[in-house]
């Protein structure tokens, strides 16, 4: 039914999403708020290509951090699609959404994850492990928060990956405003950060990398 019809699932007003949205579409999880897409399983194409192209069945990884963790697509389309098992550090701000993902996700899937119900920031500050792959998907509504600008934050991101680590960064450019600040983003930090940033550009966002893909 649900290629058919949306079936609504959940619906609630949190603290962080005054207005979020579980549906089942297209047999997958679609979490929404009024203006953005936090997960689609596989269909959140924006990470969906950027793993295509990435491929991370070639690379060493097997310790995974997902910052802004929604309803859990990226270790699902990973699982699920790509066949990796990894070793899952997610953390998610909104403790409506963690349980949505305990509730609905984290039971299809094979592969080890522990939620952090936190705030990213302090997170990653605080953070002594190391990861082979760091994904960044944190927004409120549209809203990527200012906090994450700073370039202290990207320098602690760049110290959580082990050697040859990737990090992955969504970031919105859809319309002027947005395209405008990830723009001066990825040239005033980012790139200063990573000497081999490198960007995947799809419709309406930016995946920023710490190295060109091939690497």
């Amino acid at each position: 039914m649900s290629r058919i019809v949306d079936i609504p699932l959940e619906r609630a007003s949190t603290e962080y999403n005054p207005d979020v949205e579980l549906h089942l579409r297209n047999g997958r999880l679609l979490l929404t708020t009024p203006n953005a897409i936090y997960s689609y399983g596989d269909l959140y194409l924006n990470f969906y290509e950027a793993f295509r192209r990435l491929k991370p069945q070639n690379r060493p990884i097997r310790e995974v951090l997902v910052l802004g963790l929604g309803m859990g697509s990226i270790p699902w389309m990973l699982e699920k699609k790509f066949g990796r098992a990894y070793n899952y550090t997610c953390v998610e701000v909104d403790e409506v959404i963690a349980g949505w993902a305990m509730q609905y996700t984290v039971p299809e899937l094979k592969s080890p994850m522990t939620i952090y119900t936190a705030h990213a920031v302090p997170f990653v500050h605080s953070c002594t492990q190391r990861f082979d792959l760091v994904c960044v998907d944190l927004f409120l509504d549209e809203h990527v928060p200012d906090e994450l600008d700073d370039p202290d934050f990207t320098a602690a991101l760049a110290g959580l990956l082990n050697e040859n680590g990737l990090l992955m960064w969504n970031r919105l450019a859809d319309k002027g405003n947005l395209i405008e600040r990830t723009e001066k983003f990825y040239e005033n930090v980012f790139s200063k950060t990573f000497d081999d940033a490198h960007v995947l550009t799809f419709e309406g966002n930016w995946m920023l990398l710490n190295k060109h893909p091939e690497k």
